[in-house]
């Protein structure tokens, strides 16, 4: 007879009892989109994933802990889903995991497509992409010489998403900037109502069609760039058909109430993944 290890039999028996603890849930949702009852789904939001210590910090996590993360997210019984996923519900077409979560990755980097999507494909996991339109695929600035953090290309982005694993959707395409006249998709200094809803609409068309096209899927989330929203880019994101929209405020949101300006949580390198999961609940 084989002897099993006491660490072994653990792990066995958590094996077995997570198709337990995973199940589908029919959520009622009114004609106008809401449900009955509150719907929170957390919103976990990474930037990089990046495997040398020196990089960790407030946005960037290791490979490991991306890994962990999502494997505890498992044990608790969490189920990674995509937005689209709660579109469909919301339109009667499909059913949620009994403990959805949000997976967010901002800016396109290539360390996503390096060490994140591999990881989401070995642990069939579901995360949703925000990509800036003219950063795609460059390692230097508009200039041509200062150096940018790499980002993954058009065709690496569709071969994410046509994997099932990954969805790409909108970060702007020219508003991810900080300096003394821009800041995020904020309007300029002075700049009237009329120009700077002009000027959000034209960006974000660019990279709603950029997205459709290159890649294939339809762009129904916006991600704020720094978290900047008002209330001109938030009509102008919803006369144009996006479905939800995210910011950088803490927390979970109801979106039984509104999937629009919906908050997340941010996860750095020093949260646990067993830290994570109780700041999650508590603010659930």
């Amino acid at each position: 007879m084989v002897k099993l290890s006491l660490e072994k039999k653990r792990k066995i028996a958590l094996l077995l009892l997570i198709p337990l603890l995973v199940g589908t849930v029919v959520v009622s949702f009114e004609p106008d989109g809401r449900t009955k009852s509150p719907l929170y789904i957390p919103i976990l939001m990474y930037h990089e994933i990046r495997p040398e210590p020196e990089q960790w910090g407030h946005d960037t996590v290791s490979p490991d802990k991306f890994r962990s993360d999502l494997s505890v997210l498992r044990q608790y019984g969490y189920s990674p889903i995509f937005f689209k996923d709660i579109d469909r519900a919301r339109r009667g077409g499909a059913r949620l995991p009994d403990k959805p979560v949000l997976i967010t990755i901002d800016d396109g980097y290539y360390s996503t497509y390096e060490w994140a999507y591999p990881i989401l494909k070995e642990m069939n996991a579901k995360a949703t992409v925000s990509i800036i339109g003219w950063s795609v695929g460059r390692e230097y600035h508009k200039d041509g010489v200062t150096p940018i953090t790499r980002h993954f290309t058009w065709e690496q982005g569709k071969e994410m998403y046509d994997s099932g694993v990954v969805d790409i959707q909108c970060h702007s395409f020219d508003l991810h900037n900080q300096s003394d006249s821009e800041h995020g998709a904020a309007p300029y200094a002075k700049e009237s109502e009329t120009d700077y809803a002009g000027r959000f609409t034209a960006d974000t068309l660019r990279i709603k069609g950029l997205i459709e096209e290159r890649i294939g899927n339809e762009a129904i989330v916006y991600t704020y760039p720094y978290g900047i929203y008002n209330s001109t880019a938030e009509s102008v994101i919803r006369h144009l058909g996006f479905k939800f929209s995210l910011t950088v405020d803490s927390g979970v949101s109801d979106l039984s109430d509104s999937p629009f300006l919906l908050k997340r949580m941010n996860v750095p390198y020093y949260l646990s993944s067993l830290d994570l999961i109780r700041a999650m609940e508590r603010a659930m």
